[in-house]
């Protein structure tokens, strides 16, 4: 209470209900605006960090050697 009391005298800012339900809502507002940013920021990293795995998965899968002998038997054990 006192944070708001000085940053109000600080600012020149009559301390009064509606000066303080204002700047409570204020306060409030930017608070959850910052969540929902840093949500979306992380919901983003996860979603590029997810496709980059994926693809470098994928690109490994694609560049994997394999025996002639296990390449062999997977031909064979088919029929």
């Amino acid at each position: 209470m006192m944070a708001f009391v000085t940053l109000y005298l600080f600012l020149g800012i009559p301390f009064t209900l509606g000066f303080v339900i204002a700047g409570v809502s204020a306060v409030l507002a930017v608070r959850w605006t910052t969540t929902f940013l840093v949500r979306w920021m992380k919901e983003m990293l996860v979603i590029d960090y997810t496709r980059e795995i994926q693809k470098q998965a994928f690109d490994n899968a694609l560049d994997a050697r394999r025996p002639w002998w296990i390449a062999g038997r997977s031909l064979i054990s088919r029929f």
